[in-house]
């Protein structure tokens, strides 16, 4: 008998990141950047790479919460966001005023 291991340890690619996610972190980095927390919000991304995936699982949890803070679909967008490593890296470079299409 034969296995194919070849698939085995395979990691998915992340899925493209859509306008309207690159929109809302274009709208929260800006944001950051004028009020000066741009710098500690990049290097609390990079630093907490491991957990984004744990962290977007704990928002399901307070969603409800943080709607009452923001709109609702810009919560689950973000939520979607914290899911995604390439998505989480296009944000930290936006954070740090990196243009990732010229990179």
């Amino acid at each position: 008998m034969k296995f194919d291991f070849g698939n085995a340890f395979k990691i998915p690619k992340p899925p493209p990141i859509t306008e309207e996610q690159t929109a809302l972190l274009e709208k929260v980095s800006a944001k950051l950047r004028e009020k000066g927390l741009a710098t500690a919000a990049a290097i609390s991304i990079e630093s907490t790479k491991p957990v984004h995936y744990t962290g977007s699982q704990a928002m399901y949890f307070i969603l409800p919460m943080v709607e009452m803070l923001v709109k609702p679909e810009d919560a689950r967008n973000f939520r979607d966001i914290m899911q995604n490593p390439a998505a989480m890296d296009r944000f930290a470079d936006m954070l740090y005023g990196v243009d990732s299409d010229k990179k």
